[in-house]
């Protein structure tokens, strides 16, 4: 997936965590105290060295609330901290259109190669 978006990382993480730990960092790191789904992070100063931080209480409640397998709504947040990494961002309505469309082909793709879950 990472030569389909063109982002050369020397490594790239998936770290899952509960809800109550990533709100920690999404308050100390992004000073935004709410409960968020992934948090992106890249290390690197030369090339990408990424942490995709992923709470998978929220994967479960996007996926019931999606009607969606846990599996599928993981993969779709793989697919958005990757997309983070290569520079999309998701603050201004535009760009998170833009990340959304570029996700969801993602994960349509990855779902039907990997899937059904």
């Amino acid at each position: 997936m990472l030569d389909e978006i063109n982002l050369e990382a020397q490594s790239c993480a998936v770290i899952f965590v509960e809800d109550a730990f990533l709100k920690e960092m999404h308050g100390h790191y992004l000073s935004d105290p709410t409960i968020t789904d992934v948090i992106t992070f890249d290390l690197g100063e030369e090339a990408v060295e990424g942490e995709i931080y992923i709470s998978t209480d929220r994967a479960a409640d996007q996926a019931e609330q999606y009607g969606t397998p846990v599996e599928e709504e993981i993969i779709r947040l793989i697919i958005h901290g990757m997309l983070h990494l290569k520079g999309y961002d998701d603050i201004y309505e535009q760009d998170r259109i833009e990340m959304k469309k570029e996700e969801n082909r993602l994960t349509e793709k990855y779902v039907n190669t990997f899937g059904p879950f």
